[in-house]
């Protein structure tokens, strides 16, 4: 359901993977673990820079796995990115998701997002293309 490609991903060396997260100085990655130290789901959040955008963030890569979905871990890391947005003074967070990830979907709903938009056919894999629903909140 991302725009990323696993194995595209995986090719990236442990340096190009913190250069993309110390990048932008307004950019948090939350990570929810297990007990066991796995794993169970992560998120990211980035302020936009420059005066005229900067009361706006996103939500990036929502993930949970596969044991953990239904638990709550997404109502808790939108928490946790909602109150990161908060620290930051931001009015408005959004974030945008596969048309067809309807789980996704109601999560967000229930965390308060609405749809505002479509980005038609922005994904493209296994020979289909994909919209995006575009969804936004106040903070």
């Amino acid at each position: 359901a991302f725009g990323s490609d696993y194995t595209e991903s995986q090719q990236r060396t442990p340096a190009e993977w913190q250069q993309r997260l110390t990048r932008t100085p307004h950019f948090t990655l939350f990570l929810a673990v297990t007990a066991a130290g796995t794993l169970a789901g992560m998120t990211g959040i980035s302020r936009e820079a420059g005066v005229k955008l900067r009361h706006n963030a996103n939500i990036i890569s929502v993930y949970v796995a596969p044991a953990w979905r239904g638990q709550g871990v997404v109502a808790a890391l939108l928490a946790l990115s909602l109150a990161q947005a908060r620290d930051w003074e931001v009015r408005r967070v959004r974030l945008a998701v596969a048309a067809t990830n309807i789980a996704a979907i109601r999560a967000y709903v229930r965390g308060g997002f609405t749809v505002y938009g479509v980005d038609p056919e922005v994904i493209y894999t296994g020979g289909r293309y994909y919209d995006e629903l575009l969804m936004q909140r106040p903070v």
